[in-house]
């Protein structure tokens, strides 16, 4: 994966951070996410994005990520509102959390998917 896909700060909280990954498999997560959005800008390939910037550079800039998609296209699509409520939590968020968790337990149809979300609050 070209380094030019991925930003100095990218690399700078992979090599920093002590998430339970390598730096290495934080960079290759990272460089992946951005290069599926460059081949296919999918909301799943943003939304997807969005978890990993958040996972490796911090929850604001997660968070930023998330806010750069059309509200339009994430109003009804689940797995937004799960990363949304991951990242709101991170970022200290907690009644931005509990909305955004309550939207995702709403639209999710499986019970075991809602019994997860439930659970995280």
């Amino acid at each position: 994966m070209p380094s030019t896909l991925l930003s100095a700060t990218t690399r700078r909280s992979c090599l920093a951070s002590d998430l339970h990954r390598s730096t290495s498999a934080c960079l290759l997560l990272s460089g992946h996410r951005q290069a599926l959005v460059a081949v296919q800008p999918t909301i799943g390939a943003l939304v997807s994005r969005a978890s990993a910037i958040g996972a490796s550079e911090g929850a604001a800039a997660g968070l930023a990520a998330l806010a750069a998609i059309d509200a339009r296209e994430v109003f009804q699509y689940q797995p937004y509102w799960a990363a949304l409520a991951h990242l709101e939590a991170g970022a200290g968020h907690d009644e931005a959390a509990s909305r955004a968790r309550a939207r995702a337990i709403g639209l999710s149809t499986d019970p075991a998917v809602r019994r997860f979300l439930a659970e995280g609050a």
